[in-house]
């Protein structure tokens, strides 16, 4: 079984105050959404669920689905987004999103025609304006190590900061590219 206990926990409690404090966010949850991609995606699943009070926006790629029961407090949830490839299971996307509509969820579903999974596992949040618009994506990426070349930006990422968590994780880094 996957704990997902420590990831959580530098998430909520370390990486988000850590960019609300030193980036400029709307810190409350109705401006806060987190999407994840293939065990991103599972990640953001089970935070979101867990932890209903950071988030308002939901996005799973390649990674899940939500069913409406899975769900407590629909008064805390603005949007989710659920996609994947036409080569993985698109029938399991497009059902949840229409149970999810029907139960009265602002739910939309995206399927990327002839694509599978094979994108690189990335965990994403996505900063949200004072109109619900989204202001800024976060990629979050597990390093072992900051190497010089990492340091580099490329030039479709404006920002780029290394987060280190004593507690969690001693001897990784997380490498935070805020790519809008």
């Amino acid at each position: 079984n996957f704990d997902i206990t420590p990831f959580q926990t530098v998430l909520v409690d370390e990486l988000i105050p850590y960019v609300d404090a030193n980036f400029r966010t709307i810190a409350d949850q109705p401006h806060r959404a987190m999407a994840g991609l293939s065990m991103g995606g599972m990640e953001t699943r089970t935070i979101t669920m867990n932890k209903p009070e950071v988030f308002s926006h939901y996005a799973l790629m390649s990674g899940g689905v939500y069913k409406p029961e899975d769900i407590k407090d629909k008064s805390k949830v603005k949007l989710i987004f659920l996609s994947c490839g036409s080569k993985e299971k698109p029938d399991a996307v497009k059902s949840s999103a229409a149970a999810l509509k029907e139960a009265g969820f602002n739910a939309v579903s995206y399927i990327s025609e002839g694509t599978a999974h094979e994108f690189q596992t990335t965990s994403f949040a996505i900063l949200v304006d004072e109109e619900g618009n989204c202001s800024a994506i976060l990629r979050v990426s597990f390093r072992q190590s900051i190497e010089p070349d990492c340091i580099a930006l490329p030039p479709q990422v404006p920002c780029k900061f290394f987060f280190h968590s004593q507690r969690f994780f001693p001897r990784h880094w997380f490498q935070v590219d805020v790519l809008v």
